[in-house]
């Protein structure tokens, strides 16, 4: 992943459902993680993280099309530029995927949307590597369908050579995996703590005032 900073829900605590939500995501259960996140939702977080977190977990759940209708609408709304650009980048990565899978009117309807999207992307971050290969991806899908090139856009000078093992769309870390890699970390530390003390309790002693004869 090229992206290295990452936003965080608002507030220094994760709120519960979100803390399970992002455990969902971590195991790979996209789609509790995707119920988690809409509960949190229709109970009244309408933050763009979490709403974020959402579309992102529709995504990886194969619920294509709303997950990118959804991230699209936070990335035209969010005032923070970090979550502008990656529902950008994942609404873009959600296209591609679905411009990939079917044919026809409706591939070049959607690869158009992908390139559209990638352009706003690579607008914010025109050296993002990730983001220059999907939108090379996109052009290269669209070629192979007859839709010809698709401008200019800031991808042509992507440093990436897809080659037939490597041609596959990269998707944007999510926001519920730095949860989840904060959730787990901190588990591991409260494990091990734990298991000093254990150690520390189960130590023999020196004797007081020297030998024990």
């Amino acid at each position: 992943a090229s992206v290295v900073v990452l936003l965080m829900l608002q507030g220094c605590a994760t709120p519960a459902p979100g803390a399970a939500a992002a455990r969902a995501f971590a195991a790979r259960d996209y789609a509790r993680a995707a119920a988690l996140y809409a509960a949190q939702v229709h109970d009244g977080d309408r933050s763009p993280a979490t709403r974020y977190n959402l579309g992102t977990a529709l995504v990886a759940s194969d619920s294509t099309l709303a997950g990118a209708d959804l991230l699209t609408q936070v990335g035209d709304s969010a005032a923070d530029e970090e979550t502008r650009f990656r529902s950008r980048f994942n609404a873009g990565y959600a296209r591609l995927i679905r411009g990939r899978a079917v044919q026809g009117d409706s591939a070049s309807a959607e690869l158009k949307l992908a390139l559209a999207l990638y352009k706003r992307v690579l607008l914010q971050r025109p050296g993002d590597a990730d983001a220059k290969w999907n939108y090379e991806l996109a052009l290269e899908e669209q070629k192979k369908q007859g839709g010809g090139g698709g401008g200019g856009g800031g991808g042509g000078n992507s440093n990436a050579d897809p080659s037939p093992s490597q041609n596959e769309p990269k998707p944007q870390p999510t926001l519920a995996q730095r949860q989840a890699e904060q959730l787990l970390g901190s588990a591991e530390r409260e494990e091990r703590d734990v298991q000093s003390r254990r150690q520390k309790r189960n130590r023999p002693e020196p004797p007081p005032g020297g030998r024990d004869w």
